[in-house]
């Protein structure tokens, strides 16, 4: 899993597919496919042959078509892999790791407003999401891209250097059988299939190698059309999503200088209610008895 500064950066595109798909390692694939076309021209210069077939730049061809297929292999396993879980919804939303659908489902929702998301707000971002993560994922093939169209120019090159080594051979048996010719013209005494193997294994290995690139970028196509189709927008209701939604909103409010909002919901949040404080008693009046005593003599003279 790639290393994230805050929850929030999960929720970028990269970073989902990184967390689906494995990091990106294309750099990687870049090397592997290097060393497999060095290994190979250097095992030929160890054993030097007369074959045109097996000679130093045509092996390093043949290397590189072959490293650009290894690395596109594990691409395939992967695929198949996620392929097989999409369809295995879980029971229960505390599984830990997370669905991986759910990944993509958060990185989908980044920019749509939480509130009052309709269910077609849902299905839209779900479906924009789709070329994005197909992308993003077919981008990490460019090494074995490059290999399929460098291993025919090794081909190429060690085709013409046979060419320049058999054509004096050829115009000399030419010369010794009466043949007035010299190089600037064709000779057909030349065995072209020997000069054009080289070339045309490499031609062959390098649309293997585009065949497979192809069909890896088709399959993530539908892996990611699947996964639109099969998520539903329940989903975004789940635990996991709004906790990586909410990290994505308290980073934007801490780059504007605001308080997080879980820090606001502290705050806000109503405490225990208490009954409200008994009235103040009234102070009652003194009567002295005189006072009665002259009420009474009052009552009494009418």
């Amino acid at each position: 899993m790639p290393h994230l500064d805050s929850p929030a950066d999960g929720l970028t595109a990269e970073a989902a597919i990184s967390t689906v798909a494995g990091p990106n390692r294309a750099w990687l694939a870049a090397a592997m496919i290097v060393a497999c076309s060095l290994g190979a021209a250097g095992l030929a210069t160890l054993k030097p042959s007369t074959w045109e077939v097996v000679r130093p730049l045509a092996c390093a061809g043949y290397g590189l078509a072959i490293g650009g297929l290894l690395s596109v292999l594990p691409r395939f396993v992967s695929l198949f892999a996620l392929g097989s879980t999409l369809n295995r919804r879980p029971a229960t939303e505390d599984r830990a790791p997370p669905w991986w659908p759910l990944h993509l489902v958060a990185s989908a929702l980044r920019d749509t407003p939480s509130l009052r998301r309709t269910a077609d707000d849902f299905r839209t971002a779900v479906q924009g999401f789709v070329p994005q993560a197909r992308g993003l994922l077919g981008q990490r093939l460019w090494p074995a891209c490059v290999a399929a169209f460098a291993a025919p120019v090794l081909g190429l090159v060690s085709a013409w250097v046979s060419w320049s080594v058999h054509l004096p051979e050829a115009v000399r048996l030419a010369q010794e059988q009466g043949l007035e010719t010299d190089q600037t013209e064709v000779v057909p005494v030349v065995d072209w299939s020997v000069v054009a193997w080289p070339m045309i294994i490499t031609i062959a290995l390098s649309l293997v190698l585009m065949l497979a690139v192809v069909l890896a970028d088709q399959l993530s196509r539908r892996l990611f059309q699947h996964w639109a189709e099969s998520v539903r927008p329940l989903d975004s209701e789940s635990a996991f999503v709004q906790e990586r939604l909410a990290a994505l909103a308290d980073g934007q409010l801490a780059m504007l200088g605001e308080r997080p909002i879980s820090d606001r919901l502290v705050e806000t949040r109503p405490g225990p209610v208490l009954p409200p404080p008994p009235p103040p008693e009234k102070p009652q009046p003194q009567v002295s008895v005189e006072q009665l005593q002259g009420l009474g003599d009052m009552l009494r003279n009418g």
